[in-house]
């Protein structure tokens, strides 16, 4: 079970990754360019730890309300989440700091959930999810 994943993703658009991110969480990008993206993650039987570079322009995000019928926008906590957190890493973007992966794996999920949920625990932490 023992094994790295290195990757990387050149700069694009992050609103295509909307399908994938609203599977995980109640999120919706609504607008955001990715500029840089790095991982380094080691794997073992029982979790993964490593580290995130994920550096982006513009990003708005839509905090999603599963509540009622239909999935409807979060006004306040959208307002908070692109004013506080999402404005930090702006600010903060000539000293990017790796976030930490950490992810204890469920034996009961296929290994591609394994590598997706490492790498969206770092995805989560440079956010401030």
């Amino acid at each position: 079970y023992e094994h790295t994943v290195i990757g990387s993703l050149g700069n694009m658009s992050l609103k295509p990754l909307n399908e994938m991110i609203m599977k995980t969480a109640p999120l919706a990008v609504e607008s955001g360019k990715l500029t840089r993206f790095d991982f380094n993650i080691a794997f073992n039987k029982e979790f993964a730890t490593g580290e995130l570079y994920m550096a982006y322009d513009n990003l708005k995000i839509a905090v999603l309300d599963y509540s009622g019928d239909e999935i409807r926008k979060a006004g306040l906590s959208s307002f908070l989440v692109n004013n506080f957190k999402v404005e930090t890493q702006i600010r903060n973007k000539n000293e990017l700091m790796p976030a930490e992966i950490y992810f204890e794996r469920d034996e009961k999920r296929s290994i591609i959930n394994f590598w997706w949920k490492s790498i969206y625990s770092g995805i989560s932490g440079t956010m401030g999810l």
